[in-house]
């Protein structure tokens, strides 16, 4: 269904940008340009990620009551990756023969779940203990720039320059973390199922990010150019917080203990951990002038 939501704005698109090629090849002087872009854009930095199995593992160790506990199941699901796709949709103004400005926005939709299990196993039954955990999260990463562009190359057909951008980047995250353990208490001989869910919707952060790179262009027509973009982008977004839910169950032999839920009105998705959209990104698109 998405896939076919997206061919059909795709399709849309194109024929927006050919309406707008038409009527730009009966005009003598094309000072503004509207491109489209698409491409892939790749995380240099991992660190929050990375650190998320990192605190899995303490939870699991403080629940076990083991230091170093078994890692039945790394992962399953949907797992996260370092190279996202993303748009770019940009509309310019030709200053000189050389130079020119931009505004741009961008679009970045990625999601992903990590999931696994922490195991306790001995020779006694009664010490087996189990901590199961998932992470499902959705994030949406909008950054909108002012860009300069410079043509430093240019023959009839081609043109290769560099350009550069600061931008203001928006980052979006909903997620849901789940853990359950189960173990057996020595204290009163009962087997216990606890379970804690956290619901975070519409967290976020923003920041100033920059962007710099070199681009190569052909043009097709008069009116209308294919390019190619390579650039590295900035963008420490930093901590992200947002409202929260929190739930969690105590069982005993599958009996009831307590249910409780709680609301806060503003907690960091991973306190202490600034999330980066930093690194190279490679791009290629068509560009319309008029």
């Amino acid at each position: 269904m998405q896939n076919r939501r997206f061919r059909y704005v795709l399709a849309s698109f194109l024929c927006v940008m050919g309406c707008f090629a038409r009527y730009a090849s009966a005009a003598s002087d094309r000072r503004f340009s509207l491109s489209f872009s698409g491409g892939m854009g790749y995380l240099a930095d991992t660190e929050w990620f990375r650190d998320l199995q990192g605190q899995d593992l303490k939870l699991a160790g403080q629940a076990l009551g083991v230091i170093s506990p078994h890692l039945a199941v790394v992962r399953d699901g949907y797992g996260f990756e370092r190279v996202w796709p993303e748009f770019t949709l940009e509309a310019a103004y030709r200053l000189t023969s050389r130079f020119s400005l931009g505004l741009g926005a961008g679009y970045v939709s990625r999601k992903w779940m990590l999931a696994g299990r922490f195991e306790r196993r001995t020779f006694i039954p009664e010490d087996t203990a189990n901590f199961d955990f998932s992470h499902e999260y959705r994030l949406a990463y909008f950054p909108v720039y002012l860009c300069a562009v410079y043509e430093a190359f240019q023959t009839r057909t081609s043109t290769f320059g560099a350009q550069a951008a600061v931008s203001f980047d928006i980052l979006k995250l909903d997620h849901v973390d789940e853990r359950a353990d189960t173990y057996f208490s020595r204290v009163d001989g009962q087997y216990k199922q606890y379970g804690e869910t956290v619901t975070q919707d519409g967290a976020g952060a923003h920041a100033l990010g920059m962007r710099a790179g070199i681009f190569g262009e052909r043009r097709l027509t008069e009116a209308l150019a294919t390019f190619i973009t390579v650039e590295f982008r900035l963008s420490p977004v930093g901590e992200v917080f947002g409202s929260s839910v929190r739930s969690a169950t105590l069982k005993s032999n599958d009996k009831l203990i307590y249910d409780t839920r709680e609301v806060r009105t503003r907690e960091s998705v991973q306190p202490g951990h600034s999330f980066v959209m930093t690194g190279p990104v490679v791009r290629g698109g068509i560009k319309v002038r008029f």
